[in-house]
C-alpha cells in the first residue's frame, strides 16, 4: 500500500472524508460493496477516536487550538526536519483513520491493529516509555 503524504484541512470529527475514504479503499483493493455510506461514516468516526484515544498523548508536537476535537492538527509537529502547518492533518494520519475504519468493517480486530498503524504513523507519535506515568511517577521512600 503507498502512503500518500498529502495534508488536509480537518473535516469535523472525521480525520478524513467518505470520498477520500473510498478513493483510499479503491486504491487500496479493500472492497465496500457490502457496507452502507451510513456504516463507513461511523466507522470513519470511531476510527478518528481509536487514533486519539491510542496514540493522542504520543503525537509529535501540541494540538493547534484548545477547542479543536481532535489530536490533530498540531502546532510545533517536526517531521523530517520540517513543521507541518498548524492547520493540516498529515497524510499519514488520514491513511491511518482509513486503515482502521476499513479493519473495523472487515472485523479485524483492535488486538492485530497496532503493528500496522504504528508503521503508518512512524515519526508522528514518539515511542511509548515504559514504566513511566502519564503524570510522573510515585517512588515510595
Amino acid at each position: 500500500m503507498a502512503v500518500h503524504f498529502v495534508a488536509t484541512s480537518q473535516i469535523a470529527n472525521n480525520y478524513t472524508d467518505l470520498d477520500k475514504f473510498k478513493g483510499h479503499c479503491d486504491a487500496a483493493g479493500h472492497d465496500l460493496t457490502e457496507h452502507s455510506d451510513s456504516d463507513i461514516e461511523y466507522a470513519l468516526r470511531s476510527a478518528s477516536k481509536y487514533l486519539d484515544t491510542t496514540y493522542g498523548s504520543r503525537f509529535i508536537g501540541e494540538a493547534a487550538t484548545f477547542e479543536q476535537p481532535l489530536a490533530w492538527p498540531r502546532k510545533r509537529a517536526k517531521f523530517q526536519g520540517r513543521f507541518f502547518p498548524n492547520n493540516e492533518i498529515p497524510g499519514q494520519v488520514i491513511v491511518a483513520a482509513c486503515e482502521v475504519a476499513f479493519m473495523s468493517l472487515a472485523g479485524v480486530s483492535n488486538d492485530q491493529e497496532p503493528s500496522v498503524i504504528e508503521n503508518i504513523l512512524s515519526g508522528l507519535i514518539q515511542p511509548e516509555q515504559l514504566g513511566a506515568a502519564v503524570f510522573g511517577s510515585v517512588a515510595r521512600v
